[in-house]
């Protein structure tokens, strides 16, 4: 009981803390990446921290960005965060 405590319950306040919308599709995501990140980034550097960094991490990464001034609202913040998070770079096809 007390191992089941200690591997769901940080899942469930990951999955609380980023508000994934059950309706933003992986299309959708990316499209929203390419418009909103690579205005200001380059891919290359985006590409550095793909597969080393989670949702919670690029969402914070986000939030700095949006205090300098990046014009992303907090939907589309989950929604990028999300989408970067899970990113395997192999498959990030921005990266090849």
């Amino acid at each position: 009981m007390r191992m089941t405590l200690v591997i769901v319950l940080p899942v469930l306040i990951i999955g609380v803390l980023l508000q994934v919308p059950v309706n933003s599709g992986t299309q959708d995501s990316k499209t929203l990446f390419l418009k909103k990140c690579t205005h200001c980034h380059n891919t290359a550097r985006i590409c550095r921290y793909i597969g080393r960094r989670n949702p919670l991490v690029w969402r914070k990464t986000i939030e700095w960005m949006q205090s300098k001034g990046a014009r992303v609202d907090n939907t589309e913040k989950i929604a990028i965060a999300t989408y970067l998070g899970t990113l395997q770079k192999n498959r990030a096809e921005f990266c090849k």
